[in-house]
């Protein structure tokens, strides 16, 4: 009895798809291990894409920032508009209807009250103001 037990368990050990295929379920868990790894490789990527396009806004204010201040130096007020410093925006600004423009091509927000001034980009999504990138005096 005790050998006819052993020779079972060597058999259900030993068993082998007779096709030499892979089973259904070996199939699927290798498909879902690969749509885990894409997921987290696509979160990773977008992440990164956001967090440089925030970068890149966050420098490009502190550029217009700098303008605005030399603009204020030489004028002894701060410009009406951000069209009014557009000329003296260094190359690489992307520009429409003569503003400049973050890197999700709105136009930067830009209001002054008498001797201050807000800049802003709304950020990537546009309506929460928690993500905005700005600066001001």
């Amino acid at each position: 009895m005790q050998g006819n037990i052993q020779h079972v368990a060597n058999q259900r050990l030993a068993y082998k798809n007779p096709r030499g295929a892979f089973t259904l379920i070996e199939m699927m868990a290798v498909m879902i291990i690969i749509a885990i790894l894409f997921v987290l490789i696509i979160g990773t990527i977008e992440y990164a894409k956001r967090k440089a396009l925030e970068s890149r806004a966050a420098a490009e204010i502190n550029r217009i920032h700098f303008v605005i201040q030399n603009w204020h130096m030489q004028n002894s007020t701060y410009p009406a508009n951000l069209a009014a410093i557009v000329p003296l925006l260094p190359e690489g600004f992307t520009i429409s209807n003569n503003v400049p423009c973050d890197p999700w091509y709105r136009p930067y927000i830009y209001s002054r009250n008498g001797q201050a001034y807000r800049l802003y980009s709304t950020g990537h999504n546009a309506t929460n103001a928690a993500d905005d990138i700005e600066t001001g005096n």
